[in-house]
Formats: structure tokens, sequence, C-alpha cells
């Protein structure tokens, strides 16, 4: 086994998905327990209510334990989204006094610090850093410029992604009250696309969009880096209130609705007829399976044109060279490829997570891409490209240290939860 073990939480919108992940015995990652569960006390990224989002992190947890009972946990990794995320591309100089001087952590740190000094509005505070590339002496660039000789300066090139203020202590105060007051915490869209998208996908110039219950992610990668990224508050749960609306129904039957219909009609289904039950014991409706899908494609296609729009005003539409791809639960939306590939243009692919030791195959579907993205991140002994502000100042420092350290968190979480029943 390895030296480290650790715990992945997913808090999404529909469900809090965790997962423990280990070492094989051929230092391959190993997922020893998986659990979710439905997730409460959230609304459009924000956290509307601490004990119910708490206690849904708390139940994930538990069930992840079921399988291993209890052990030690040397880490915690916690993805999260919405908060009203905005993205703003920022540049910041170090200063290289002596000719032909290395360069060191300290430039890069000063030149990244630099980077981080914008003009923000009141209720805003960075919430993560990513790196794109560094430019030396206005001529050589480099992912990482340690020990590379510089005459003049160094520029860092940064993604900056903005939270509303307090809205990340808010959660943190979540995992606090579920008994994880030492955490990690991570943007689930950045590690999900890193996790999905391939090197070529990344280098080449590529759109990925994740389609959740009440927040949409959308990133564009070019040269292996982060160049633009929006979240929105709304996602495909938008669909099922229409059909809510429409036909008067439950939301339970508006999803099941939803999950038969397409996006993008095809003929040999237009014709068919289905019985949907009315509210409150009213009689059995029938309607047209066109009428359905009607409704679906209208906002799906409402919904893409405005991610089209804002992307198209970014100024990276001319470098999407290698399409799209969705991840999700949207993603599992019927039809759903037809309808992007129609409006942007460009090849799609739907994102399935990779096969790891101990995970099932019902986790390998796009509504688990971030989950699986932070297990991926945990694997790694470098940082994804977009990591915590406070790893750019210290992960070379001290990264073994800092791996050290959480061993004294947690001695035995698996008990602790377990006190809970």
């Amino acid at each position: 086994m390895s030296e480290e073990r650790v715990i992945c939480i997913d808090i999404g919108y529909s469900k809090v998905a965790a997962a423990i992940v280990d070492s094989d015995v051929n230092n391959q990652p190993e997922v020893l327990g998986v659990g979710e569960a439905p997730t409460n006390g959230l609304f459009r990224g924000k956290v509307k209510e601490v004990e119910a989002v708490s206690d849904s992190i708390r139940n994930a947890v538990m069930k992840a334990f079921e399988t291993i009972g209890s052990g030690k946990v040397d880490r915690v990794l916690v993805g999260i989204t919405g908060m009203e995320i905005e993205g703003l591309n920022s540049c910041g100089v170090a200063p290289i006094q002596a000719h032909n001087r290395t360069i060191t952590d300290r430039d890069i740190e000063t030149a990244i610090n630099n980077a981080k000094a914008v003009s923000l509005p009141t209720d805003r505070q960075i919430f993560l850093i990513g790196q794109q590339q560094f430019v030396i002496d206005d001529k050589i660039v480099s992912s990482n410029p340690i020990k590379m000789a510089a005459s003049n300066k160094l520029e860092a090139q940064v993604h900056l992604l903005t939270c509303l203020e307090n809205i990340k202590e808010n959660f943190e105060r979540c995992l606090i009250d579920a008994g994880i007051e030492h955490s990690q915490i991570y943007y689930s869209g950045a590690v999900g696309a890193e996790a999905v998208l391939s090197l070529q996908e990344r280098d080449l110039g590529t759109l990925y969009i994740d389609f959740g219950k009440d927040t949409i992610d959308v990133l564009f990668y070019k040269n292996q880096s982060l160049h633009y990224s929006k979240v929105y508050s709304f996602g495909f749960n938008l669909i099922t209130n229409d059909l809510c609306l429409c036909y008067r129904i439950s939301y339970d039957d508006a999803e099941h609705l939803k999950k038969e219909g397409t996006a993008y009609p095809l003929t040999d289904s237009e014709d068919l007829q289905v019985y949907i039950r009315g509210l409150n014991g009213q009689d059995m409706k029938i309607c047209r399976q066109k009428e359905i899908n009607e409704v679906i494609e209208a906002r799906v296609t409402e919904l893409l044109e405005l991610i089209a729009a804002d992307f198209r005003k970014s100024n990276f539409q001319s470098d999407l060279k290698f399409g799209v791809v969705l991840a999700g639960g949207g993603a599992l939306q019927t039809g759903i490829e037809q309808c992007v590939k129609k409006i942007f243009g460009t090849a799609v692919r739907i994102a399935v997570p990779e096969k790891i030791n101990g995970l099932k195959a019902s986790f390998l579907t796009p509504a688990y891409v971030s989950l699986y993205g932070l297990m991926r991140f945990a694997d790694r002994q470098t940082g994804c490209t977009v990591v915590n502000e406070d790893e750019i100042r210290s992960s070379r420092r001290d990264g073994g240290a800092r791996r050290g350290k959480w061993r004294l968190f947690f001695a035995n979480i698996a008990d602790f939860f377990r006190s809970f029943l």
C-alpha cells in the first residue's frame, strides 16, 4: 500500500460523492470505497443551509467507509463548483537583476504574486490560480523555467478564478461541521477537465463543458493551459422545470420524461404516444413524443447558444481547433452531441472516466467526471494546472513535508463518522 490514503469528496448539486483512494501492490491507484448521498442545502452554487450540506457530506463519506471499516486518512481533497466563479487572464513580472542569472523559486513566486495584484470588485476574491506559462526576457516561453538563465525579466501568465466573498468559507464551514477540519479545496470543473482531456486536446484548443443540475462549467484550454472559464448558475434542471410546467406533472415524472426524450429529435420516435400521470391523482395524460422532444430541444438550444455567444466574446473562437468535450449528468441527455455540433460547428465527444482498480462500472459515466478528476489528482505527485493559491507559494519548496503534515489529521476518520450512527 502507498504512504498516503486520500478521501476525495465532490460536492455537486444533485449528489455528494466520496471515494477513498490508495495504491495497490503495483503502486497504481486503487479505490477502496465509494459512497454518495443526495445533496441538500445548496442553491445555485451557494450554501443555503450549513447543517443540511454537512449532513450530505457526512453521509457520503460514511457510505464510502462501509466497505473497508476503519483506517487512517492522510489527505482530504474536496471539489466544489458554482460560487458564481468568473475567470480572467493576468500577467505579472519579476525583474531579473543580474545578467544570465538562474531563475529561482522566489522569482516565480514574485511573478505570480504580481499577476495576482489585480483590481477586483469589493465583493469578489481570488479563489484559484491557473498557471498558463512563463515568458523569459520576452523571448523564451516555458511552462517550467526553474534553473533557466534570464537577463532581464520573468513574466508569469496566469488565469485567475474569482468567486463571491465568503462563498468558499461557507463550504469550509460545511466541511468542518461534517467533522473535516483540514481539507484542500479545488475547483471541480478544472480537476475534472484535466483528468479527461488528453494532452493533445489541451494543447490544440478544446472547450470543456460540464452540464450539472444547477450549474454549467465552461473551460477552454490551449497550449496545455486554461485560458477561459465561466460558471453559469443554472443547469439542466431547467429542462425538468419546463416539463413540469408544460404538462403539470411532478418533478420525478418530469425527470423521467427528460431521460426518455431527446434534445435532437429523430424521426423514428416522433409519432409515439406517451402516457403521463397527472398531479394529485388527476387522470393520465396522453401526449406525443414529438412535443416532449421540442420542449427539451428548445431549452438545450437556448443554453448552448448562450454559452457559444459568451465564448465568442472571449476572442478564443478561432483557437477552438480540437472541438468540444462534454461531461456531467447533462452529457447523458440523448441528442446532446448533435445539438452541440450544430451550434459550435466542430467535433464533439462525451468524456467518460477511465477504469481505476476498485471503481465500479456504475461510476464510469460523465456524471462522475469531477470525482474521477479528484482521484487522478490524488495520484499525482505534481499539482494540476489550477491549484490553490497557497500551494503556488509552497508546493515547490515543501511538497514532501506538506504531505507528511496531513498525517497529523484524521488519525481515524472512520471511527469518527461511525460515532454519528
